[in-house]
Parts: C-alpha cells; sequence; structure tokens
C-alpha cells in the first residue's frame, strides 16, 4: 500500500521532502503461480487470434479444425516413412482407403508373402483416407525413394471428383509442412499459387506444429496415462475403418452415385489439370530414383464404379494414355484375377473380410511372379 503526506505549507518556509511509505506484501508461490498462468493464458490467446488473423488473409477467409485424427491414418503412414521404415521397403503400397482396407496388416501380409518363399519382400502400406496425388507426392517425396523399390499407386478416377485435395496437407495433417514441394515443384502446376505466398508458408508451419501438439497430447501422453493407471495399452491407430460393416443396400448404393455424379460434375474440370500434373510428378520423381512403379485399379466388382461413371473414366485413362506416352510405368488390374462375389463389397470399392483376404492373396501371387528366380 502507498501513503503519501504533505506538511503543511508555512510562510517563509523552506522545502520539506515529501514523506512517503509503501507497505508491501510478501509474494507467495500461489501468486506466482496464477499470475504466471493468467498471462500464459493472454499470450495463448494473442497466439490464437495472431493464427486466425494470418490464416484469415492467407486462406481465403477459412479457419478450418483441426484435421481429423481420430483414426490417426495420416500421421501413422508418415511416420513410416521419417522412422525410415518405408525406406527399407521392396514394395510400398500408395493410395485411398480402398487401398488401406483391401490389403492385410504389413506384418500379416509379410507373412503371406514369405509363404510363397520371397522371405525378403517387405511392403508398407501408405495409403490413407481419401489420400489425394498431393499427399501421395508429399510421401514419396519426404522418404527418399531407393533404386530397384517397388510402388504399387492405387489410383482411379475417384481422384477427379475430390472436392479439397490439399486440404490435409495445408492442415498438417501429415505433421509436415509442404516446403519441399514448394521449392522442388513450383513450376509444375501440382498445387494453388497461393502456396507460393510467405504467410501461407508460415501458417502451414503453425499448423503442422498444432497437429503435433494435438497428437502428442491425444495419443501418446493420454494413452501413457492410461497405460499407467489401469495397465492397458491402447493403440492408437486402428488399420480398417469399415470392419463389421454391412454391404450397402440398393438405396445407398444409389444416393452414393448421386453424390458422386454432384462431385464430379463440381470437380472434375478444375482437377483434371491437377490429377495430370501430379501424377506426371509422382512418376518422374520414382523414375528418377531408378524405381519400378505400377499404377494399380483398386478393388472393384463387375467394373461397376467405371460403368456408373463413364465420363470420368474416360477423362482419366486419357491422362494414363497421355502420360504413358512420355514416362514409363506399368498398369496392373488385380480385379481380373479376383472371383468377387457381391459379399466382398461393402461399397463400390471397399471390402469386407472376405474381399480383404482375397485382394492380398491376389497382390501376393502377382509379386510372387513379379520377383527374380531365387539362386539354387
Amino acid at each position: 500500500m502507498l501513503k503519501v503526506s504533505f506538511p503543511a505549507k508555512l510562510k517563509h518556509s523552506q522545502p520539506i521532502a515529501t514523506h512517503i511509505e509503501v507497505e508491501s506484501t510478501s509474494l507467495t508461490w500461489r501468486g506466482i503461480v496464477v499470475t504466471a498462468g493468467v498471462a500464459g493464458l493472454f499470450c495463448l490467446l494473442a497466439l490464437k487470434f495472431a493464427a486466425v488473423a494470418l490464416d484469415w488473409s492467407a486462406s481465403q477467409s477459412h479457419w478450418y479444425a483441426l484435421t481429423d485424427t481420430k483414426k490417426d491414418d495420416q500421421a501413422y503412414v508418415m511416420a513410416k516413412v521419417l522412422s525410415g521404415d518405408a525406406a527399407k521397403a521392396d514394395v510400398i503400397i500408395l493410395g485411398t482407403s480402398a487401398a488401406r482396407e483391401a490389403l492385410l496388416t504389413d506384418i500379416e501380409f509379410s507373412a503371406q508373402l514369405k509363404q510363397r518363399k520371397l522371405k525378403k519382400y517387405r511392403t508398407v502400406n501408405l495409403a490413407t483416407s481419401a489420400q489425394s496425388l498431393i499427399e501421395s507426392l508429399l510421401l514419396v517425396d519426404t522418404m527418399q525413394p531407393q533404386p530397384g523399390q517397388t510402388f504399387v499407386f492405387f489410383v482411379s478416377p475417384t481422384a477427379l471428383q475430390q472436392d479439397r485435395p490439399f486440404h490435409s496437407v495445408e492442415q498438417g495433417g501429415f505433421l509436415q509442412t509442404p516446403e519441399s514441394l514448394i521449392q522442388r515443384y513450383s513450376q509444375h502446376g501440382v498445387f494453388p499459387r497461393y502456396w507460393h505466398r510467405a504467410p501461407t508458408r508460415l501458417l502451414y508451419q503453425i499448423r503442422a506444429a498444432r497437429q503435433k501438439l494435438y497428437r502428442l497430447l491425444n495419443y501418446r501422453l493420454k494413452y501413457w496415462v492410461h497405460a499407467k493407471a489401469y495397465g492397458v495399452n491402447q493403440q492408437n491407430y486402428a488399420p480398417y475403418q469399415y470392419v463389421g460393416g454391412k454391404a450397402h443396400s440398393a438405396d445407398m448404393r444409389l444416393a452414393q452415385i448421386k453424390a458422386f455424379e454432384a462431385r464430379f460434375g463440381k470437380n472434375t474440370e478444375a482437377n483434371l489439370p491437377y490429377v495430370q500434373n501430379g501424377l506426371r510428378a509422382i512418376l518422374e520423381h520414382l523414375n528418377s530414383h531408378g524405381c519400378r512403379v505400377v499404377i494399380a485399379r483398386p478393388p472393384e466388382f463387375n467394373d461397376e464404379f467405371r460403368k456408373s461413371f463413364p465420363r470420368p473414366n474416360e477423362q482419366f485413362e486419357t491422362v494414363l494414355r497421355e502420360l504413358n506416352q512420355s514416362i514409363r510405368f506399368e498398369q496392373l488390374n488385380l480385379n481380373e484375377t479376383i472371383a468377387w462375389e457381391t459379399n466382398d463389397f461393402l461399397d463400390f470399392t471397399h471390402v469386407t473380410q472376405t474381399g480383404r483376404i482375397k485382394w492380398s492373396n491376389a497382390l501376393a501371387t502377382w509379386l510372387k511372379d513379379q520377383a527374380p528366380p531365387s539362386k539354387p
């Protein structure tokens, strides 16, 4: 407390120093913690508003929520890349959830290959939900492919109907910024021009850091506490999201067709150049590293998807034909070797457990046919 007193002013008096008394209260640890907490809260709010302002100016006035990490598949496959697992593999699978759901887990599939006397073959599945070409490019660019590796890239006309093919990369869902893509592919036309802006690039660094913190708290810390408290280890990643699902009814199929038609009509024209340039960038990158590239069709029952959408299918096939005139790659359709049944599928491309076993067997057989003969 501060007290200030002034003596009465007398005639002909000399100046007298003002008397000041200060009463202080000792600062306790509790006060320090509260003060630091309040200051920290204001700092976090300031950072939040700064990020919102930056996002507003850099991303066309949209503040998107965190990328969905409930299943953690984007961060999970990037962890395979950053750990060096993918670089050590013989076969790398890329594609959407259709490819992820169709293949047995890496360990299970490796066991299948060993049964076919392919003990040295190691397979890593890097497929994720709705994986766009820019996401596939980010994965292969980050992993530094090795000569002799085989990349089986399951891609289909669905690439033409994606609403926001850049969203997960922009939001930091793969825990990496697209900085290397910006530097390496700036003239390839594989991403929007606004990626070049300095505020945007700073924003992507913030988002990647935000996703890393979210994943650390939501999985690592939470499950570590759970294990310590209950003695039960919990896995954060579920390799299959459609286990136990039922095949779509006729009404659900019709609704799905209408939804696809709407997205094809809305996005195909804008996506065509991006799909062509994205595929070219991936193929050239892998070829330059001495890799074998196979573009494969995902699981499909009786060409149902392609028959339902003939125009997008023809546009996609045209892209592949034009690319094949200048770039070396192979094409694969495992569907021709599989005796599919209706109960093997949930919808157009996602398989049930019986379909997963059939698909994995077909891919393992194909890999065995491709392997060089063993030395006696």
